[in-house]
């Protein structure tokens, strides 16, 4: 049956026969198109034809090159936090991706409850949404979140966000790949953040040159997703890392990398009997939870753990079935490995003057 899931495997590179070489050429197809729209784009923008909108405070996009979970959004926190400890009136301007209707955003949900006061503006027009805000709201500078290809707005300092784990899928673009512009775009970057360095270390070096053989005056940053806690969805008690530590349990998300998810559960100790990986932004159904639930009870398994990113999700499921077993979120944080000082600096600079 020809769907989603069946597309990404194919993407991926996991099946191989005649329906899928034939869907390959599809794809391959879709991607050249893709391609000239993009290198279109560009050139219009390049020609001053189509014209990027000048705000007054400072921008700082956080974007990427490839669709997927890279980890932007704890950097675009790991960002906003920095700039709030120096009493920066900060707004973070975000498309938001929505799996309902009317039901707010995933990230943005996520990023306004660990950060608190800090305003997030969603929507498809993020230049029209910026300009109503910033009439009655002074502020000294917005983040520009997945705003690498965001040509609709200048920017002040680009900070381009990579997986290590994959960093460029298999090298096509969209939607025969996971590239959404050629490498060359690299040029574009102030900063690479890598993310995740700790679950590829054997990448490190080779994306490390991949980008100072495009762009030499590119600033290298590293990092990784540490785990910070647990959190029990039904009680929002606070839960320690060592509860996992021989846990069976059973893994559940919805997001762009549950590899790297789940490799930082049985970092912790986690045997997990179960995945239950679902593709990126997921509206979960009741029906997705009682099937877990039904495996759950069928193998004596009292905990799932899903990321934060999900469970604003599941929260009203859960609420409506009350599950006799836990549902817990990973809590995690972004840690800057090596040159967090010049990466704070490159920030700091834009308010030097």
């Amino acid at each position: 049956m020809l769907n989603k899931e069946y597309i990404k495997k194919v993407v991926d590179e996991e099946v191989d026969d005649a329906g899928s070489t034939a869907m390959k050429c599809v794809l391959w197809v879709a991607a050249f198109l893709f391609w000239c729209v993009v290198m279109i784009r560009h050139g219009l923008y390049a020609l001053r034809i189509l014209k990027a909108h000048k705000f007054e405070p400072k921008v700082i996009s956080i974007g990427n090159l490839t669709v997927g979970g890279v980890g932007k959004t704890p950097l675009v926190e790991y960002v906003a936090e920095h700039l709030n400890k120096q009493s920066k009136k900060i707004v973070v301007l975000m498309r938001g991706y929505m799996t309902q209707p009317k039901v707010k955003s995933d990230e943005a949900e996520v990023l306004q409850n660990n950060l608190g006061q800090i305003k997030i503006l969603t929507g498809k027009n993020r230049v029209q949404i910026a300009q109503e805000y910033l009439k009655n709201h002074p502020a000294d500078v917005i983040i520009l979140d997945d705003g690498f290809q965001h040509l609709k707005i200048q920017r002040d300092l680009d900070i381009l966000v990579i997986d290590s784990i994959n960093p460029w899928g298999n090298g096509y673009l969209l939607p025969r790949g996971i590239l959404r512009e050629r490498l060359p775009a690299i040029r574009r970057a102030h900063v690479a953040v890598l993310s995740k360095t700790d679950l590829a270390e054997h990448n490190i070096e080779g994306i490390r040159k991949k980008i100072k053989d495009i762009n030499p005056d590119c600033l290298i940053v590293e990092s990784i997703h540490r785990p910070v806690h647990l959190i029990d969805m039904e009680t929002k008690a606070q839960c320690e890392l060592y509860f996992l530590q021989g846990k069976i349990i059973c893994a559940l998300s919805a997001i762009g990398s549950p590899g790297s998810f789940e490799d930082l559960l049985r970092k912790q100790g986690a045997v997990i009997e179960e995945s239950y990986r679902f593709l990126d932004h997921h509206p979960f159904s009741k029906q997705d939870i009682l099937n877990i639930l039904q495996f759950c009870k069928a193998h004596q398994i009292d905990t799932v753990i899903t990321t934060q990113k999900d469970a604003v999700k599941l929260d009203s499921i859960l609420k409506e079935l009350k599950p006799n077993i836990k549902f817990m979120y990973l809590s995690i944080q972004l840690t800057i490995t090596q040159n967090e000082k010049d990466f704070r600096g490159r920030i700091d600079s834009l308010f030097s003057n």
